[in-house]
């Protein structure tokens, strides 16, 4: 058994695209950053999130992008995109997903699974050899040696060139080693995920099926445990998760029937540590705590499918998972025989609500391979190039149509294909809602091309239900360019990083346009990661400019300078400090954490005066308002939630207190009035 860190991979895609597979990192979400002003203000009304996001009140960025139509299928890849929300608690959550639509029972994918895979190369679509059925989960969008970063649903790929490894989408982001070992890859906001280096065959090494460790800006860790011990070897599968523990007290623990097996976790467990001792390389008591289980039924067919000569797969059986959440949410998702999900029942309902026709393959004969439900396509050629540029490459396990409710959904994904043999091939989704809305996205499914000019990236544009048009750049960043609603464009630029340095909205009336902008430091490395895609300052339309300095070891913003008012230049203060939690150790006792965690302290301003010149108080007198926040005593129990908070403004005092329960619920308040002297533990 390894005491140590580590995840989950997620499952081997069976016969993925490589275009898909690129297309799935942009299928939910795209350009998911903060929205400008109101979102960021409401972090700051959380202290909690403050500490650990640094952002800025203000800051230009763009709107989020939901790819992902109400039929919960992707307008991107064509595919299901679903997940399935059943564990939050603490710092620990747990999130069932399927991959491009598949969800296997021995191969669960969910939010904390990660691994560092070696992508394939580009097929040459010209080649009558080409093999298309790749089994990789992505492919290299240039000769270099590319891997890619997996952690959840969230990915990264990165190609070795001299010795280095350089992001792909050109984000700034960073990927390190081997070193002792270990592979890091640090995100745009400075979180490190820190893997297990495997001995690969495909070039350097940093191939991994287990996460080591993942610490965040703020200083908490989140450790992995895993069953077995962990190998340097190259591995198909990995170890089984025991459980994940993290710095300031929670604890996911993963249960199995049985001999723990990858993936294959029938129920997962949320503990505070605060107040149950647990040891993370054994199963521990769950009785009371939040648990998420997974239940799986096989549903006898006939006559029995087959779609492969494969002996793997029982063409006898569909598959039924049922996933009840910590709240007792239930969600069934019925799988064919090569799991594939062909049904979905939300919470609420008592039959499924989505039933999904996929685009099926089947054995071949010679070079003949049968279709079904394919969009209109019976059978191609394998010998023959253009067809090889068809239909095994871009519709397989695709979304055909969709019964929602017992009623025909009205989804028609694929509508059209542009090839242009042999080198590049574009596509065009189309979805029409039950509602009569359309939504539509067209694309470039050839990732040798997407760096040609003229040839656009992954996604070239895309429409929403209610109009708005959307328009991507070239190149695997492929970053939003433009936003067009009711005759208003907003367009968008970036830096060498991927931040937004400029937002230009030219109004309807074509008269002027409004122009804001921003300055990042730049030249990011994963040792600046936590500042370095943060604003120095930000400049509005009216050419007003607020600066912004940060905290170089967390990220947290110190000052928030405004533009002057009538003289006065107004300026917000926030200073943290280190703080230790304290939970019971494995043997049952009350210890406090070696490892601190970076939080909001104070936060200040003055009324009416300028900011004094030393960098706290102001120029008047009784002038500055500081609210400090209260994290309880340095003993345990503690998960440094917030007990309380301090206002002290003109001489004055006051204190407000939250009392929570072992569960993180907030179960009482004392308000300022009743003048508490301290906010009493938990």
């Amino acid at each position: 058994m390894s005491a140590g860190f580590g995840a989950q991979p997620l499952m081997a895609a069976r016969q993925q695209t490589f275009a898909s597979r690129e297309k799935r990192k942009m299928s939910k979400l795209v350009n998911a950053s903060l929205v400008i002003g109101a979102l960021a203000a409401a972090i700051f009304s959380n202290p909690a999130l403050a500490q650990q996001s640094g952002t800025p009140l203000l800051a230009i960025t763009t709107p989020v992008v939901n790819l992902v139509d109400e039929n919960h299928v992707s307008l991107a890849s064509g595919k299901l995109e679903l997940s399935l929300p059943l564990l939050k608690f603490g710092d620990v959550e747990f999130e069932v997903h399927a991959v491009n639509g598949y969800l296997w029972q021995s191969h669960l994918a969910d939010n904390n699974s990660g691994k560092i895979i070696a992508c394939g190369g580009v097929p040459n679509l010209g080649s009558s050899t080409t093999v298309y059925a790749e089994t990789s989960e992505c492919s290299a969008t240039s000769p270099s040696i590319t891997f890619q970063a997996v952690y959840g649903e969230q990915r990264s790929s990165f190609d070795f060139s001299s010795g280095v490894w350089v992001p792909e989408s050109a984000n700034g982001e960073t990927l390190t080693g081997p070193t002792n070992g270990y592979c890091t890859w640090t995100r745009r906001d400075g979180t490190q995920i820190i893997y297990y280096d495997t001995t690969g065959s495909n070039g350097p090494s940093c191939e991994s099926q287990n996460i080591a460790k993942i610490i965040y800006p703020d200083g908490r860790v989140a450790d992995y445990y895993y069953y077995g011990a962990i190998s340097s070897a190259p591995s198909t599968s990995g170890n089984p998760i025991l459980s994940i523990s993290t710095s300031d007290g929670y604890l996911l623990q993963y249960n199995y029937s049985g001999t723990p097996v990858v993936n294959a976790e029938t129920s997962v467990t949320a503990i505070n540590r605060a107040f149950q001792a647990c040891d993370p390389t054994v199963s521990c008591n769950t009785t009371g705590w939040p648990t998420a289980t997974l239940g799986w039924t096989n549903k006898p067919i006939s006559p029995p499918e087959y779609y492969f000569n494969d002996p793997s797969y029982n063409g006898s059986y569909h598959y039924v998972l049922t996933a009840t959440s910590s709240k007792q949410e239930k969600y069934v998702m019925e799988m064919d025989s090569i799991w594939r999900v062909i049904s979905y029942q939300p919470p609420g309902a008592t039959q499924p609500k989505y039933t999904y026709t996929l685009c099926t393959q089947y054995p071949p004969t010679g070079y003949v391979y049968s279709l079904q439900n394919c969009f209109g396509y019976t059978s191609w050629d394998f010998s023959a190039p253009e067809e090889q540029n068809q239909v095994q490459q871009y519709f397989i396990d695709e979304v055909q149509d969709i019964t929602r409710e017992g009623v025909h959904g009205g989804h028609a994904p694929e509508t059209d294909l542009n090839f242009s043999y042999p080198a590049w091939v574009r596509y065009y989704h189309r979805v029409t809602n039950p509602s009569g809305t359309t939504e539509a996205l067209e694309g470039n499914q050839s990732p040798n091309m997407w760096n040609a000019a003229g040839y656009g990236g992954p996604i070239m544009y895309f429409t929403d239900k209610d109009g708005t048009n959307y328009t991507f750049g070239q190149g695997v960043a492929n970053r939003l360019q433009s936003v067009s609603t009711s005759g208003i464009v907003t367009s968008y630029g970036y830096d060498n990083w991927g931040d937004v340095t400029s937002e230009t909205i030219t109004p309807n009336s074509g008269t002027g346009t409004i122009t804001h902008s921003a300055i990042y430091p730049g030249n990011c490395t994963a040792s600046t990661m936590v500042t370095c895609t943060k604003p120095t300052s930000v400049t509005d339309g009216n050419n007003k400019t607020t600066y912004f300095t940060y905290d170089p070891t967390h990220g947290g913003v110190l000052t928030e300078t405004d533009p002057a008012v009538n003289g006065i230049t107004p300026q917000k203060r926030y200073t943290y400090v280190q703080r230790y939690p304290w939970y019971l150790n494995s043997a049952g006792n009350m210890t406090r954490e070696t490892r601190p965690v970076w939080l909001l302290n104070t936060e200040s301003y003055c009324r009416t005066s300028a900011p004094a010149a030393s960098g706290t108080g102001c120029t008047a007198a009784n002038d500055e308002v500081v609210t400090t926040y209260d994290y309880g005593p340095d003993s345990g129990p503690n998960n440094l939630l917030i007990r309380g908070q301090t206002v002290t403004s003109a001489g004055v005092t006051r204190r407000s207190c939250d009392g929570h329960d072992k569960y993180g619920n907030k179960i009482w308040e004392q308000a300022p009035n009743a003048n508490a002297s301290s906010c009493p533990a938990y």
